[in-house]
């Protein structure tokens, strides 16, 4: 088996052992090599711990995307808004590892991954004047990623407390978010 298809391999069984275990019952790496079906030696040589295991996930998943967001450019504040976050709710696999590795102290994890294309998008909107002059496009940015990431961590709890299906109340989170744009105009 081909390296790149072992650290595959490993990074799939890790993420899944995370989401069947739960994050405080620990990523143990040989766990992680067994559900791979790959030697226990493999691992280690390959990644050595659990963070570098959870980085190389997160990277794999990070550059399978790449050409998804810097394709995205919307006319409107509206449309770009209502990608990013609809964008961010299917990558909850990444945010979480993202969670994980910011709370394992990791200082070098991005949590905006893809932050030049994301200004690069803001800035033609404020070009076009769907955002004011005024606006910082980096406190913009670090505003609609805090909203979407924390939304997307806990929207299941989120919803089962107010009583609604996550879908419904992912439309109407996005509905009230949408009401709130005109203000950045």
């Amino acid at each position: 088996m081909a390296r790149d298809e072992t650290e595959q391999r490993l990074e799939t069984a890790a993420l899944t052992l995370l989401r069947h275990e739960g994050v405080l019952a620990g990523l143990n790496l040989r766990a992680a090599a067994d559900a791979a079906g790959v030697n226990r030696g493999n691992v280690y040589h390959y990644f050595g711990s659990r963070r570098q295991l959870l980085q190389s996930a997160l990277r794999r998943r990070l550059s399978m995307n790449v050409r998804t967001v810097s394709r995205q450019v919307h006319p409107t504040l509206k449309q770009q808004f209502s990608w990013m976050f609809t964008y961010l709710i299917r990558q909850r696999e990444a945010i979480d590892m993202t969670a994980l590795l910011v709370l394992d102290g990791d200082k070098d994890v991005l949590v905006m991954q893809f932050r030049d294309e994301i200004l690069e998008a803001l800035a033609r909107l404020q070009e076009s004047g769907e955002i004011a002059p005024d606006i910082d496009l980096s406190v913009l940015h670090v505003y609609i990623t805090s909203l979407a990431r924390g939304y997307v961590l806990h929207r299941e709890h989120l919803a089962r407390e107010v009583g609604r299906k996550v879908g419904d109340l992912d439309k109407q989170l996005m509905a009230l978010a949408v009401r709130m744009l005109p203000a950045l105009q």
